[in-house]
């Protein structure tokens, strides 16, 4: 079972120019952005944007997102940025693990994006 899911999509990129250029590269504002170690961070997040459970509603709602904005291959196409989704997702009992769609997996394998995973298992008291 599952207490919380999100999905992020990260681009990284090491030259300033390129990271400022995103926003309007692909038509989309960023939820939150950093810079650590010369290493600069645009990210989409769906933390805030729905309550569900499912990390498949999660990514279809990212990828219509990107959809959104419809400029998101030139991004990739581009050399100076590495592009991929992160899924944050935590369990209510200590076991299980997010379970993806075959028509989930072959969207995100269509937009030639890794997808990375933080699970989170908050095991009980052992006594």
């Amino acid at each position: 079972m599952c207490r919380s899911v999100y999905v992020t999509l990260c681009i990284y990129t090491r030259n300033s120019l390129a990271h400022s250029s995103i926003e309007e590269m692909i038509g989309l504002e960023p939820t939150r952005t950093s810079k650590k170690n010369d290493l600069y961070g645009w990210f989409i997040s769906t933390q805030c944007s729905t309550n569900s459970k499912d990390i498949n509603d999660h990514l279809k709602l990212l990828i219509s997102i990107i959809d959104r904005g419809g400029r998101f291959f030139e991004i990739q196409r581009k050399k100076e940025y590495q592009c991929r989704i992160m899924a944050f997702w935590e369990s209510e009992s200590g076991n299980g693990g997010p379970v993806l769609h075959p028509e989930t997996m072959r969207t995100i394998a269509d937009l030639n994006l890794e997808l990375h995973f933080d699970i989170w298992l908050d095991l009980p008291d052992q006594h």
